[in-house]
């Protein structure tokens, strides 16, 4: 969020309200006397909660970054279109909140290999503090 200039003070304010939340299971039949979330300090809630309406755009400032950083790092699927022979570089395709990351090899384990290369880049990018590079 910081990366694209979400003021510090609104990106903290939405995520530590969120990690502090006490959540309730409502079901047709009734109300779950049972919680999750807010017990463990050191492990916060991730995400930003089912039903947030914030929750598009913060998933499409996120997924973009990570997107791009992958296609930088030539992840991915690069081919030419086949009317004017552009290059066109695919690293994933999507649909709202549901990502396929793509990965293209001379051969099955190639592929592989670089498709789980690409999933630790993507991890480690999750696990970096603020508006740093990639």
């Amino acid at each position: 969020m910081r990366r694209q200039c979400v003021l510090e003070p609104a990106t903290i304010g939405m995520f530590s309200t969120i990690q502090h939340l006490q959540h309730h299971i409502r079901t047709a039949n009734d109300d779950s006397t049972l919680t999750y979330g807010n017990m463990d300090v050191n492990h916060p809630i991730h995400g930003v909660c089912q039903g947030n309406g914030a929750g598009p755009a913060i998933w499409t400032v996120i997924s973009t970054t990570l997107l791009n950083m992958l296609r930088e790092a030539n992840f991915g699927l690069q081919i030419h279109c086949s009317l004017d022979q552009k290059p066109i570089h695919i690293v994933s395709f999507g649909y709202v909140d549901d990502f396929d990351l793509i990965q293209s090899g001379q051969n099955a384990t190639e592929a592989v290999s670089k498709l789980q290369q690409a999933i630790q880049l993507w991890e480690r990018a999750c696990l970096l503090p603020g508006p740093t590079g990639y």
